[in-house]
């Protein structure tokens, strides 16, 4: 019979891309927030001066109302990307690489996590599928 022994056509596999937001990008309210997601209130006016370079309008007092106030935000972009798997490691985790830079090849692994690796180690690590 027609049709028979056909496979049905799959969907694409797709992976949820997780990028950071940099901080120079980031408001002064949103970068608070950033960082109150990774000290909690442990966040000083210290630490937000050192990552606005020393840059701000914000005052202490301001920024301690504003720990308070803001929830802790991680302040990334999210992507849903297709993954086509192009190589795995030695465990057998997929990857996609996604570009080549003078650091190596940026690869999203099937589980999201985002790497690096370098041109000269890439074979020592990973295998065409």
């Amino acid at each position: 019979m027609a049709g028979q022994g056909l496979k049905p056509k799959q969907e694409p596999e797709r992976v949820l891309l997780r990028t950071r937001i940099p901080s120079r990008e980031l408001s002064d309210r949103k970068l608070i927030a950033r960082l109150k997601a990774t000290k909690g209130m442990r966040t000083t006016y210290e630490d937000f001066l050192v990552a606005r370079k020393g840059k701000t309008d914000i005052t202490p007092d301001r920024f301690g109302e504003l720990i308070v106030e803001l929830a802790p935000d991680p302040a990334v972009r999210e992507e849903w990307i297709v993954f086509l798997p192009t190589h795995a490691d030695r465990r057998g985790q997929r990857y996609m690489i996604l570009d080549r830079t003078r650091e190596g090849y940026r690869l999203i692994r099937e589980d999201g996590v985002l790497g690096t690796s370098p041109e000269e180690e890439f074979p020592e690590f990973f295998s065409p599928i």
